[in-house]
């Protein structure tokens, strides 16, 4: 058994048992069906694709493990808050601890609900989701939240709909 070299294209010529195999470095068969235009394998492609795939995986993986053990988190949460409601993250604390720990209506926590509570603010002074922050009212859940922006939109009609059927 014995090879060369033929090409830049990492051609081999393997000679066994008499007859003549063209591979690749890799050692597969380059077949016409195996060679891409460039004249590059096909399977080698793939697997360096694969790799750097994965490659790319494993590095975005270390990144966010790095920036969670850092706390990043807490980070771009006050940084949510100091844009969004004019609050900082010490403000959003010592707001949360005057209300016993969670929602200012329900009472339900952060971990209750699996997810940050909401700062309510008055949309009639700051139309959309930011705030000037002289608007602030409380911290709630986000069901509680909705629930007394639907209550504030609709509180006529059923005010109107409870003299009418008392």
């Amino acid at each position: 058994m014995g090879h060369r070299t033929v090409g830049p294209r990492c051609l081999y010529l393997m000679w066994y048992n008499g007859d003549m195999y063209k591979l690749c470095h890799m050692g597969h068969e380059r077949s016409p069906d195996n060679v891409l235009p460039d004249g590059h394998c096909r399977l080698c492609d793939k697997a360096r694709k694969r790799n750097a795939t994965q490659y790319q995986r494993d590095a975005r993986n270390q990144y966010n493990q790095r920036w969670y053990r850092n706390g990043g988190a807490g980070v771009k949460r006050a940084g949510y808050l100091l844009r969004t409601y004019k609050m900082t993250g010490q403000e959003y604390d010592e707001q949360l601890e005057r209300q016993g720990g969670g929602c200012a209506i329900c009472g339900k926590t952060a971990e209750d609900h699996g997810y940050n509570l909401s700062v309510d603010h008055d949309h009639a002074c700051c139309p959309g989701s930011t705030s000037c922050g002289k608007c602030r009212r409380g911290i709630l859940c986000s069901a509680c939240n909705s629930r007394v922006e639907w209550l504030i939109d609709h509180h006529a009609t059923i005010m109107e709909y409870l003299a009418t059927w008392s």
